[in-house]
C-alpha cells in the first residue's frame, strides 16, 4: 500500500512538474517566435487612462498564450494527433482536405453558395468596377477586372464530402453576370479549370496558386490586354515551398511543398526600395519591352507579379487599400489591372477608390435630397464625404445609385460603406446602403444627397 500511493505521489508531482515547465521557461524569457509573424500580444498594463484597466485579465490571458512557452511545439503536436487519428483539422481556420491538400476556412461560403452578397451588394461591387473602369478610359488607359478564383474553385474534387454545395449563383459568377461585358474581364476561374490537366496549379498546403498556375494566369491576363509577351517554360521543380495553411495547422512541421521554378527566365529590374513582392509598392522596370503597368493586388499577387513584370517596361504593384488612382490621370500608366481573390469580392464595397468622383449629367434624381447621415474628412487635396442610408433600404432599389451634390455639384457616389471609418459610428461593421467619393477639397461644403 505505502509503495502505491509513493507511485501516486511520484506520479502526480511528475505531472505538476511537465504543467510547470512551460511557465518555468517563461520566466526565461523562452517564447516560440511565431511561425506566421504574428505579433505577439504585449503584456498587459495594470493602469489604462488613469484608472484600472478593467480589460486587465482578458489581455493577461491573450498574453499568456502567446507567450506559453513551446506554444507552437505543442500546438503542432496536437495537430498531428488530429491529423493522423481522427483526420480533422484542430485549426478552426484551415481544413483538411482530400489526399493531403488543405484549404482555407474562409472560402466555405464561396464554395458552397451560402452567405453571398445580396443582388444589391453584386450590383454596388459591379458599379464600382464600373466608375473604375470609365475613370481609366476617359484618361487613355486599359483596364481590366481579374478576380483570382479560391483553391477550391479550382480542385473542388478535394474537398471533404460533408460540404453541400448549393445550386445557388457564386460571388464570382454573379458579378461578371453583372458587368455584362461594360468592363475588360479576365476569366481566370474558367481558364484555370481548363488548364488543369496541364500541370498542379496550386500549392496543396497553401491558398495559393503556384508558380506554375501564376505564370498560366498571366498568359491569360495579358492576352486580355491585347499584348505579345514571351512564353516562359520553367526549369524544374523543387521542395522549397511552405505552405502559409501548412504553418497554420503545424508551426512547427517541416514537410515541404512542390514549387515550380523559373530561375533565370526574368529581364526585369526591381526600382527603388525593394525587399520582397509583398512590400505593399513595387516598382519595376524591363529594358526592352512596352507598356505602362498600374496593377492592385492582394497575395495572390506575390506569385504573380514578376511574370507581369517581365512584360512592361514600367509597372507598380500595389497592395494599398483602398486604391490610389491619382497617377492615371497624369498619364503615368497606359494599362490598370485591379486583382483580388474571390472570396474577397464583398471588400471592393467597403472603401471607394482614392480618384475625383465622375460628375453627375444627365441624372434623373428621384428627390431633391434625403435624409443621410454625412461625414466628411480632408485627406491629400481631396475632401472625402462619405456615409449611409439605412434608413431607406426598404426603398432603394438593388441598382439605385447614390448623389452628391457639393456647393452646387453633383457627384455620383461609389456604393461602398466605409466600415473602418463608420462602425464605430453607427455599430454596424457592413451596409449595402453605404456610400463614399472624393471631390477636390473645398472649405464650408455644402452637401446635399440624393437616389436615383
Amino acid at each position: 500500500m505505502k509503495l502505491k500511493n509513493m507511485l501516486y505521489s511520484l506520479y502526480a508531482l511528475t505531472a505538476i512538474g511537465i504543467c510547470c515547465v512551460p511557465a518555468v521557461m517563461m520566466y526565461k524569457n523562452y517564447t516560440d517566435k511565431s511561425s506566421t509573424n504574428a505579433e505577439l500580444a504585449k503584456f498587459p498594463k495594470i493602469k489604462s487612462g488613469g484608472s484600472l484597466n478593467r480589460e486587465f485579465f482578458c489581455e493577461f490571458e491573450t498574453w499568456f498564450s502567446d507567450h506559453y512557452a513551446y506554444r507552437e511545439k505543442f500546438v503542432t503536436a496536437n495537430a498531428n494527433i488530429m491529423a493522423d487519428v481522427f483526420n480533422t483539422s484542430s485549426n478552426a481556420d484551415v481544413i483538411m482536405g482530400k489526399d493531403g491538400w488543405l484549404f482555407y476556412n474562409h472560402t466555405v461560403d464561396d464554395y458552397t453558395g451560402l452567405n453571398t452578397l445580396s443582388e444589391r451588394g453584386i450590383s454596388n461591387v459591379a458599379h464600382n468596377i464600373q466608375l473604375m473602369s470609365e475613370y481609366c478610359k476617359e484618361n487613355g488607359a486599359d483596364f481590366i477586372f481579374a478576380p483570382a478564383p479560391n483553391k477550391n474553385s479550382i480542385y473542388p474534387e478535394y474537398m471533404p464530402s460533408r460540404y453541400y454545395v448549393t445550386n445557388n449563383t457564386k460571388n464570382i459568377d454573379a458579378v461578371k453576370a453583372k458587368l455584362d461585358g461594360s468592363v475588360g474581364y479576365c476569366d481566370w476561374k474558367n481558364f484555370l479549370i481548363t488548364s488543369k490537366d496541364n500541370g498542379l496549379l496550386y500549392h496543396k498546403t497553401d491558398s495559393h496558386w503556384n508558380n506554375f498556375g501564376a505564370n498560366l494566369a498571366s498568359r491569360q491576363l495579358l492576352t486580355d490586354l491585347g499584348k505579345q509577351f514571351t512564353p516562359l517554360f520553367n526549369t524544374g521543380t523543387s521542395y522549397t515551398w511552405r505552405g502559409d495553411l501548412y504553418k497554420m495547422l503545424f508551426p512547427q512541421g517541416k514537410e515541404l511543398d512542390m514549387q515550380v521554378e523559373y530561375d533565370g527566365l526574368f529581364t526585369f529590374e526591381t526600382v527603388g526600395r525593394f525587399r520582397s513582392w509583398d512590400d505593399s509598392t513595387v516598382n519595376t522596370e524591363c529594358e526592352g519591352k512596352e507598356g505602362r503597368l498600374l496593377m492592385f493586388r492582394d497575395s495572390f499577387g506575390v506569385a504573380l507579379n514578376k511574370f507581369m513584370a517581365n512584360e512592361f517596361a514600367e509597372a507598380e504593384f500595389s497592395r494599398v487599400v483602398p486604391y490610389r488612382m491619382q497617377g492615371i490621370a497624369d498619364g503615368k500608366f497606359d494599362c490598370v489591372v485591379l486583382e483580388i481573390v474571390e472570396r474577397n469580392l464583398r471588400n471592393l464595397q467597403k472603401s471607394a477608390p482614392v480618384m475625383p468622383a465622375p460628375t453627375a449629367k444627365g441624372v434623373n434624381l428621384s428627390s431633391p435630397s434625403v435624409s443621410a447621415d454625412v461625414y466628411t474628412e480632408e485627406i491629400g487635396g481631396y475632401l472625402h464625404i462619405y456615409g449611409v442610408l439605412e434608413n431607406l433600404k426598404k426603398s432603394v432599389k438593388s441598382d439605385t445609385n447614390i448623389y452628391v451634390t457639393v456647393n452646387g455639384i453633383t457627384y455620383e457616389a461609389f456604393r461602398a460603406y466605409e466600415s473602418d471609418l463608420l462602425s464605430g459610428e453607427t455599430g454596424m461593421t457592413e451596409s449595402d446602403y453605404g456610400y463614399s467619393l472624393y471631390v477636390p477639397y473645398v472649405e464650408n461644403a455644402q452637401i446635399t444627397i440624393a437616389v436615383g
